[in-house]
């Protein structure tokens, strides 16, 4: 088992890797990964010139366990996960459902780019959800 790192440092680490590196990161350290590294990893894979074709699950489970747990989730966090779920087009149903339940709950406190982010992300990657329509609706 890995050694628990601190955040900032795990943070540093995912913006050094390469995606082949940040996806080992993410399985060494994916069961205390807080908002800001997930959002981290995924943007930094969403970024890579040729994202990773293995499987993101790991990934996807813990951004979804986050985006339902955690107290200081941030609107900033959200966004940048949601344009990183967009940008690769991940279709991981408990993360979908994770982060439409999260942005609706901040929606008040998100500014225009991150409204504009979760709005392209989630309707580019889910088609016709209902919990997407009801977040859709709390955005216009």
């Amino acid at each position: 088992m890995a050694t628990r790192r601190n955040p900032v440092e795990l943070n540093r680490q995912l913006c050094r890797a390469s995606a082949r590196e940040l996806l080992a990161l993410v399985g060494e350290a994916s069961t205390w990964m807080n908002s800001v590294n997930c959002a981290t990893a995924l943007h930094r894979l969403a970024k890579a010139e040729t994202p990773p074709a293995s499987d993101l699950g790991t990934l996807c489970d813990r951004t979804a366990a986050v985006l339902r747990s955690e107290a200081r989730l941030t609107g900033r966090s959200v966004a940048s996960i949601a344009w990183a779920v967009g940008k690769l087009r991940i279709s991981h149903e408990p993360l979908l459902a994770a982060l439409t339940s999260a942005a609706h709950a901040r929606v008040r406190s998100l500014d225009g780019c991150a409204l504009a982010n979760v709005a392209w992300a989630l309707a580019g990657v889910r088609d016709g959800h209902v919990a997407d329509g009801a977040l859709l609706e709390a955005l216009a």
